[in-house]
């Protein structure tokens, strides 16, 4: 099965091919023009994770769920760019799932309170062709993998 692993933000969203039980076939992360509006952004966030996911034919999407621990205004704004994801997925008949960032740490790390840098870490390691460079870029691509590994897993409990 093929998952495509998702973590969607307001400035940089990561997303990851994940083949079960293979393992990673792709990450890429999408950046927000800082001059663009946010309909602007949001289409280009659209059409991004719309081209990644024809080029790579995923049976399934894996999002990470907004997190509770941001203000009230990101909260909002990110939650447009996971509904544009899901829309996506959607749009190409993708069955959606929703993960917990702690969640999918703890299905695929054993450790739901693990810190992006931990998790950072232990992915590093595990893929080492995969992670090697720790930018912010990586950093969403590593949630992002995390999510897809996670995400049948998540879809069946």
């Amino acid at each position: 099965m093929r998952v495509v692993g998702v973590d969607p933000s307001s400035t940089l969203c990561g997303a990851a091919i994940v083949d079960h039980p293979q393992g990673v076939v792709a990450v890429g992360h999408w950046r927000r023009e800082k001059r663009s509006t946010h309909p602007e952004a949001l289409l280009s966030w659209f059409r991004w994770l719309e081209s990644f996911v024809g080029v790579w034919h995923p049976h399934m999407a894996a999002i990470e769920m907004l997190s509770v621990e941001r203000n009230a205004n990101t909260a909002k704004v990110v939650a447009f760019y996971q509904s544009a994801a899901a829309l996506c997925c959607k749009m190409h008949g993708l069955v959606v799932v929703e993960v917990r960032v702690s969640t999918a740490r703890s299905i695929v790390l054993g450790n739901g309170g693990m810190s992006k840098d931990d998790a950072w870490e232990v992915m590093r390691k595990r893929y080492p062709g995969v992670f090697s460079v720790k930018t912010s870029g990586g950093i969403d691509e590593m949630d992002a993998v995390v999510c897809g590994l996670a995400g049948p897993t998540a879809a069946e409990r």
